[in-house]
């Protein structure tokens, strides 16, 4: 799989700008990609090598969340 985006997000904050990351699962394998910074047009260009089982059903969950020093924040699904 690989994670590459180029669309305008909306900002958390009053500043404008965020550092989006995403948070995707398949059935119990979790991954992550590198925030990227101060930007709502993230472009993250990672590729993720995923296990996936013929005989088992999976559904891949995808998060965005804004890293943040104290909290990172959930910005969408």
């Amino acid at each position: 799989m690989v994670m590459v985006s180029k669309y305008i997000m909306c900002s958390l904050y009053f500043k404008g700008l965020s550092d989006p990351y995403c948070r995707f699962r398949l059935g119990n394998e979790k991954y992550k990609t590198k925030a990227c910074k101060e930007t709502l047009s993230p472009q993250w260009k990672e590729q993720f090598d995923l296990k996936i089982f013929p005989d088992s059903p999976m559904m891949l969950e995808v998060t965005v969340w804004d890293r943040d020093i104290r909290k990172d924040e959930f910005m969408g699904r």
